[in-house]
């Protein structure tokens, strides 16, 4: 069971986190993708990733293009929590890391 996902100052819970999440994503995006993946598996359940994410806004049109970071720790080979940086170096520092 996915406990939280952390993203854009947004905590999200539960079973419905990962459905609650994507759906917040698509009501604030009129088109998004992610590219470039870059992981690093940091041990004892831990891994970072490094992202491209562009988007462009639903309502003004605005156009995201930018590098992120993201963390994941598993529990008992499940998605535990889950948490979005808008610096990469953070979420490499927050397993242990550094590029």
């Amino acid at each position: 069971m996915l406990a939280a996902v952390e993203a854009g100052g947004s905590t999200y819970r539960g079973r419905n986190a990962w459905s609650d999440y994507f759906a917040r994503m698509h009501d604030t995006w009129a088109e998004w993708w992610v590219d470039d993946f870059q992981v690093f598996d940091a041990g004892e359940g831990s891994l970072a990733a490094v992202v491209q994410v562009a988007a462009e806004a639903s309502t003004a049109g605005v156009a995201v293009d930018r590098t992120i970071g993201v963390t994941c720790r598993l529990r008992k080979g499940k998605l535990w929590r889950m948490r979005a940086y808008l610096d990469p170096q953070e979420a490499l520092e927050a397993v242990g890391l550094s590029e």
